[in-house]
């Protein structure tokens, strides 16, 4: 690296004081010679520039500060659970709700109409509406989860995707940002990551909203404020099983701490499978704390920069960059050197000898 970065240098330095010799000679062509330059490190510079970058993309976007809910709901459309949220939607209009469908763990092998007419009557009420796609922490493959992310945009009208068996090690977070990619790429501007646990603070940004904690029972305050500390908690979801009622003094303080919440008292091998029979008096009591959330509870200090998932290391990455750059030099250098014999050339052709 060191011999061609010297090597790439020595030509550099010789070719530009050849070159500033001959744009004082030709001022005229000066707009002729520039112009092949931008149009050759524009698109290296922009390649370069999004080499494994991604925009921080906070879910404070979409709740305006407000706490919210965040439903698994993976039953049929024709359950009461879908009209029962829209029910609860309705009477709550100023409570954020997203509405995470499962088709069949995942859009399915084919198109459902009831599907289609049920998310449709979701997003009439005003829920966002993501669809389901399993990860298994890094482990399904990244063509068969672009599929499914693309079967959500032919068949559904979803408006993002939530990324089930996230991994939490920062091993993976190529993979993640891959398929984030795919799904802006096919419009989906809203992505939900769930680990279900602690998970490298790399990935903060990557998606609008992580579920920090899934299981049974309330989580410990102590341990989200552990899981979060330092990050706004639009960026963060709880979904807890096994809840039998809630306490309105703990949601207060579970707000500092996470954006979007779920809590269902089913505690069966798919919690999900019904909506609980509180969750009209859950939604109501969240519309509560809105009212009395302070907007410093949202301004939690956030990334001054996009974060940048390489696995490669912030040096290389830069060596990266300079190489790219150099290259870009040497190519238009050359390029003009070659222009300018060219027109040398075409000159003693036209004075003749």
């Amino acid at each position: 690296m060191s011999y061609l970065m010297a090597n790439a240098m020595w030509h550099i330095s010789h070719i530009c004081k050849g070159t500033l010799i001959f744009y004082k000679r030709r001022v005229a062509s000066k707009l002729l010679l520039i112009m092949p330059l931008i149009f050759l490190l524009l698109p290296i510079l922009i390649l370069a520039v999004g080499h494994e970058a991604y925009a921080y993309q906070p879910a404070s976007n979409y709740t305006d500060g407000k706490l919210g809910v965040l439903v698994p709901l993976y039953s049929y459309p024709t359950s009461q659970s879908w009209s029962g949220l829209i029910s609860i939607k309705n009477a709550n209009p100023s409570v954020p709700m997203i509405a995470i469908v499962n088709p069949d763990s995942g859009p399915g092998p084919q198109p459902d109409p009831n599907f289609t007419r049920g998310i449709n009557s979701l997003r009439s009420a005003g829920i966002i509406v993501l669809g389901y796609v399993y990860t298994g922490y890094g482990a399904v493959n990244i063509s068969t989860v672009d599929a499914e992310i693309s079967d959500y945009k032919k068949w559904y009208g979803v408006g993002g995707i939530m990324f089930d068996g996230m991994n939490s090690s920062s091993s993976d977070i190529d993979y993640y940002s891959n398929i984030k990619s795919h799904a802006s790429a096919d419009g989906f501007n809203f992505t939900v990551g769930d680990p279900g646990t602690s998970f490298s603070g790399n990935y903060i940004g990557l998606m609008n909203s992580f579920v920090v904690y899934e299981g049974f029972g309330l989580p410990p305050l102590a341990l989200m404020e552990s899981r979060t500390s330092g990050y706004p908690r639009s960026d963060f979801a709880v979904i807890a099983y096994g809840v039998k009622n809630f306490n309105a003094s703990y949601l207060s303080e579970l707000s500092k701490y996470a954006g979007w919440v779920y809590l269902t008292d089913n505690s069966s091998s798919n919690p999900y499978a019904s909506i609980p029979q509180y969750e009209g008096n859950f939604v109501s009591e969240l519309s509560s704390i809105n009212s009395n959330i302070s907007t410093s509870q949202n301004t939690a200090k956030q990334p001054s920069q996009p974060n940048t998932p390489s696995v490669i290391g912030a040096n290389k990455t830069y060596a990266y960059y300079i190489l790219v750059v150099a290259m870009a030099i040497i190519a238009a250098a050359y390029y003009l050197h070659v222009t300018r014999r060219r027109k040398k050339i075409s000159l003693l052709s036209e004075t003749g000898p």
